[in-house]
């Protein structure tokens, strides 16, 4: 709950939160210190992206991405890239599989790197059947540069004057 609604850790070293706690999740519940919160998230935040690297990704056909850049309070920049994909179980499911400060600008070609290392990562870049991204001009640059990086899963020849065309069906 401190994670999903990013509550300061000190929350849980007052009495509110125990009496919370206790009263709508487990009366027997013991308070641990905001270092022993902050370790176990830690330890979570480390976890996920192992496990879907080595557990779910290698399992999964194809995935669609969606990918978005945003500035943060500190005037920092932010990109997202978010995989959605079918589970054996035929499940849809969506991972934020990347979340990245960008110390660069914001051209399609620094875009397309970023997105690129994420799937790489993940060993995704044979995997991606959609690429979701907003109308800005740099992402058609974007697209362009990460067409012939992720040409395999669909095996037709990233030709750029060809993409080019795909491309801007797509967007427009």
């Amino acid at each position: 709950m401190i994670a999903r609604l990013d509550l300061p850790l000190a929350i849980a070293d007052t009495d509110a939160w125990d009496d919370y706690i206790q009263r709508a999740h487990n009366p027997r519940c013991n308070r641990v210190s905001r270092f022993t919160t902050a370790r176990d998230l830690s330890k979570l935040y480390n976890e996920k992206p192992h496990h879907l690297k080595n557990v779910v990704m290698p399992c999964v056909s194809s995935v669609c991405l969606t990918s978005d850049i945003w500035s943060g309070n500190a005037k920092e920049d932010y990109i997202t890239v978010v995989a959605h994909y079918i589970t054996a179980d035929w499940e849809l499911k969506k991972s934020m599989i990347g979340f990245k400060l960008i110390e660069v600008s914001h051209n399609g070609i620094n875009i397309a790197e970023c997105i690129a290392s994420v799937l790489r990562d993940f060993g995704l870049l044979d995997k991606v059947f959609v690429v979701s991204l907003d109308n800005a001009s740099s992402n058609i640059t974007a697209m362009l540069t990460l067409t012939p990086m992720l040409a395999g899963y669909l095996g037709f020849d990233a030709d750029p004057v060809n993409a080019n065309k795909k491309i801007y069906h797509v967007v427009h």
